[in-house]
């Protein structure tokens, strides 16, 4: 290729993107889709890596429209290939300027994890295995590429798994997140139009339809608004939604009628635009009386989606023609299909689908579209709430031993400790509900183990381990004998020197009983138990993939028992597979809302994942569903209070205290939160109450009583309170993590400088918070922002490590944490803009000097790749760590490794 062909060359290509691309806002996409591929042929050839990545872009995108879902999950592996790989990028254009692929890789990562995962949701259903740890990994995705605006679409899609998983209140939740959002909209553009389509679909499977008629319209009116990307696209979409809903009240359809109409793109440039307008055709007929003409046209889409691998659209009809060979009559061909369906649902783990397909085989008057109420015309006192005559509910009224004692350790992550076990007989080591050959045997056991707890010896433990071990397979023929005597073994392995004998003798207990899914299931957990007793034995006779074949026999058997997931979630997580523990929690805590060991399993995933107010609906949603759990109550206090939402905190702390004894730092958080909703005189005698029950003061009240008094224009009784703070030790806060410390000293700063206007007391509270390694990132940021301040078109990221020595006067330094005794010297990292190495040392070094008297030293600095038109000056000040030989020696690669994760944020 000649260089004098270049722009003649470029030009094309322009021209071509530019023709694919007005074809998008007409909803021609397989006229666009075709563009984009020669777009893509064309950028390989000519060694355009730009034309390469954005044909290979949207083609992954509209291959969606044309039902081409294989296409779609291979144009989003190898895009994230290129996008994770430079040099895949390289072998089509060696040239590539690099910012111009950081840009790629800011604006298309989330984009193609977020395709990928659609794919395979299409493709294989979206409560299939792995799907669940999609919407974790593309959530961290978002964040890691600084594209926190995308996360919403990753909730749209997860909406579509907890519908796939028969959940219609996260499900419900997902979309409402989107729904209420009103700004910062990803690349999209405001998607709430979408969200209100789902909403309105889950009203209108669960029969509410005044709900589903309101959501329709909501849809409608959203796809107007100015930040709407695609409006002939979305407006075309709500329409047909809203039309399903009209028909299956019995109302005609209304999209000819709108003006949008005249832009509906033909069966050939969009596919999945005339499947949803077939399905309303379909259920018309049906509901007019000509079933016949519904399945003439279902038929064909049966054949079409199976031909393409659409399983999930596959589903929704497949239901739809059973349901109208149902209304024809013809039962035989109905069962027929009935059958395929539900063992493909079954392998993708679909329980809406298999609900609904329940629903039509049990119902005299199938619904025309599956759904799960009945034909009301009125709306549902609660818009989340399912029909209390759910199938899919665990109804067994005569629960196994294990389900009622059930406890909330983990016995598959490692040796099971005291506390473990402990844990367990908090739970409640309750009677069995029937009476068996065991069961006063049982019992006894259980009262042994709660006297363990209370007066632990090595003797009590051993005694008890050898009498539950002497059971044999002769005296548990009874599943819950059986049963009961396993979920104890779980927690009496210990070191497992005689592991190999346990095992054995586990099995001999269960296969009697190999179609029980729990007795499977507790065969699983002691699998575990012993696999991680710390028995190198033990961990190769027993494999993880042996324990894991038992936990999902266990749900084949048992699909709607809840703590057979819960204990398969534990298994996942223990393997760090958190997107199958995420499934599995999930699928328990939708059989069991008030389970308090499931519910805080899922809620702790979800912020482990970084999912907060997920992790907050599940609890709230437990104890609206009647948990008497008083651990999820705090929990949900805790959390709310970390997400600022006050009145919901004082909410969750009434129901604590009505579920637990009165305790500590109760009273000092419902103080807090009447502080911050500016009633102070509640506030002040939250804090007297809390002294009263601790039998003391503490830093965090007097601190509280400070700020409190000042908003009430009482400086003067305010003064000795400031006083106590300034002058107490941090060292002897010993019951504040560094987070807690930060807040309260927030606190306490902005009452100094926007009510008190005391400068001395600002920088006497500002010193002290940089000394002690607390300084706020905004802080910095606010410095940098000052009027003075000069910007640099050349500045880098630095990372520098310090060394700070420490001497005699370390312990006795008010502004020591307490967990920094003993120390001699520690390390910290400082986060700089700066136009050089040197630059950045040198400010790292004068702002260090200001933590501590003794001389400071850099360790090691990483350079940031990236530079930036912004203003010099520090960005962080970073934890602060003790120095041994281990942190000493790994820190190199801990550096370069957490300069890119400070990059890519």
């Amino acid at each position: 290729m000649s260089s004098a062909n270049e722009p003649e060359i470029s030009q094309q290509l322009r021209d071509l993107q530019e023709k694919a691309g007005e074809l998008i806002p007409l909803c021609r996409f397989a006229s666009s889709s075709k563009l984009y591929g020669e777009l893509r042929r064309r950028g390989r050839m000519e060694h355009r890596a730009e034309s390469y990545l954005l044909g290979t872009f949207f083609q992954m995108d509209q291959a969606q429209y044309l039902l081409d879902f294989q296409t779609m999950r291979e144009r989003a592996i190898e895009l994230i290939a290129m996008l994770e790989n430079e040099e895949q990028v390289r072998q089509i254009q060696p040239d590539f300027p690099k910012d111009q692929y950081e840009f790629f890789v800011y604006s298309m990562t989330s984009c193609a994890y977020e395709n990928l995962a659609e794919a395979t949701g299409q493709l294989e259903g979206y409560n299939s295995e792995g799907m669940h740890g999609c919407i974790s990994d593309g959530l961290q995705i978002c964040r890691r590429t600084g594209k926190t605006s995308c996360i919403s679409c990753f909730r749209e899609y997860a909406c579509d798994v907890y519908m796939s998983a028969d959940d219609p209140d996260i499900a419900s939740h997902q979309c409402r997140l989107v729904v209420d959002q009103t700004s910062g909209w990803s690349d999209r553009g405001d998607r709430r139009w979408l969200a209100s389509q789902k909403l309105a679909w889950l009203h209108l499977l669960h029969g509410r339809w005044d709900e589903a008629v309101a959501a329709t319209e909501q849809s409608v009116s959203l796809t107007a608004g100015d930040s709407v990307s695609l409006k002939n696209e979305s407006r075309l979409r709500s329409l047909i939604v809203k039309d399903t809903v009209r028909v299956a009240m019995g109302l005609s359809p209304q999209i000819q009628d709108d003006p949008a109409f005249e832009v509906m793109p033909s069966a050939t440039e969009c596919p999945a635009f005339q499947l949803s307008m077939d399905l309303n055709h379909a259920l018309h007929a049906v509901v007019q009386g000509r079933a016949a003409d519904a399945v003439s046209i279902l038929t064909q889409w049966d054949q079409r989606l199976q031909q393409c691998h659409g399983t999930h659209q596959w589903f929704e009809v497949r239901l739809r023609l059973i349901a109208a060979k149902r209304i024809l009559g013809d039962r035989k061909s109905a069962d027929s299909l009935s059958r395929q369906l539900e063992q493909k649902a079954r392998t993708a783990n679909d329980y809406l689908t298999l609900r609904r397909l329940q629903q039509l085989q049990d119902s005299e008057t199938p619904s025309p579209f599956a759904a799960i109420a009945g034909p009301k015309k009125t709306s549902e006192p609660s818009a989340g709430a399912m029909p209390s005559t759910h199938p899919s509910a665990d109804v067994s009224t005569s629960s196994v031993a294990s389900e009622e004692v059930e406890a909330s350790a983990d016995s598959s992550s490692g040796p099971v400790t005291r506390e473990q076990i402990e844990s367990a007989v908090a739970e409640g080591m309750q009677s069995l509900p029937v009476p068996t050959p065991l069961g006063d045997v049982i019992i006894a056991f259980r009262e042994r183990m709660n006297d363990l707890m209370q007066d632990w010896t090595e003797e009590k433990f051993d005694s008890l381990r050898h009498d539950v071990l002497a059971i044999d397979s002769t005296q548990t023929q009874h599943f819950e004998d059986a049963a009961g005597v396993l979920h104890l073994a779980a927690y009496l392995v210990g070191a497992a020197e005689d592991g190999d004998h346990i095992w054995k003798w586990a099995n001999t207990l269960a296969t009697p009983h190999r179609d029980q899914g729990v007795i499977i299931s507790l065969l699983g957990t002691l699998g575990d138990a012993l696999r991680n007793s710390g028995s190198e034995e033990m961990a190769e006779k027993i494999t993880a993939e042996r324990t894991e074949q038992l936990f999902r026999k266990s749900l084949e058997l048992e699909p709607t028992r809840a703590r057979n997931f819960q204990r398969a979630g534990d298994h996942f997580s223990a393997q760090n597979n958190q997107g199958e523990a995420e499934r599995c929690y999930a699928r328990a805590f939708r059989l069991n809302r008030t389970d308090g060991t499931i519910v805080r399993r899922l809620a702790d995933l979800y912020n482990a994942t970084e999912r907060p107010r997920d992790a907050l609906h599940v609890l709230d949603l437990s104890l609206r569903e009647g948990s008497d759990d008083s651990q999820v109550a705090f929990d949900a206090a805790m959390l709310a209070f970390r997400l600022k939402q006050y009145d919901a905190t004082l909410t969750y702390l009434e129901r604590y205290d009505t579920q637990a004894s009165e305790s500590l730092w109760t009273n000092y958080y419902r103080g807090v939160c009447f502080y911050e909703q500016g009633d102070y005189a509640k506030a002040l005698e939250c804090m007297d109450n809390e002294e009263v029950l601790a039998e003391s003061t503490g830093w965090h009240l007097e601190l509280m009583r400070a700020v409190t008094k000042c908003r009430q224009g009482e400086f003067e009784a305010s003064q000795p309170h400031i006083d106590f703070v300034m002058e107490t030790p941090l060292s002897k806060v010993d019951y504040l993590s560094p987070t807690g410390l930060v807040e309260l000293l927030q606190r306490l700063l902005i009452v100094a400088d926007e009510v008190m206007n005391d400068r001395s007391l600002v920088n006497r509270i500002e010193d002290r918070m940089l000394r002690s390694g607390l300084m706020p990132d905004p802080w910095f940021q606010e410095l940098r922002d000052a009027p003075e301040s000069r910007q640099s078109d050349n500045v880098r990221l630095f990372r520098c490590l310090v060394l700070q020595p420490v001497d005699a006067t370390w312990e006795e330094d008010p502004d020591r944490l307490f967990d920094q005794s003993g120390w001699t010297s520690y390390l910290t990292e400082w986060g700089v803009l700066a136009e050089s190495e040197e630059a950045a040392r040198e400010a790292v070094l004068l702002w260090q000097s200001r933590c501590y008297h003794v001389p400071a030293e850099i360790q090691e600095v990483a350079e940031g790749e990236e530079s930036y038109t912004d203003v010099p000056g520090v960005v962080w000040q970073g934890s602060r760590y003790g120095v041994d030989d281990n942190a000493e020696a790994s820190l190199d690669d801990d550096l370069d490794s957490d300069l890119e994760d400070e990059e890519d944020d």
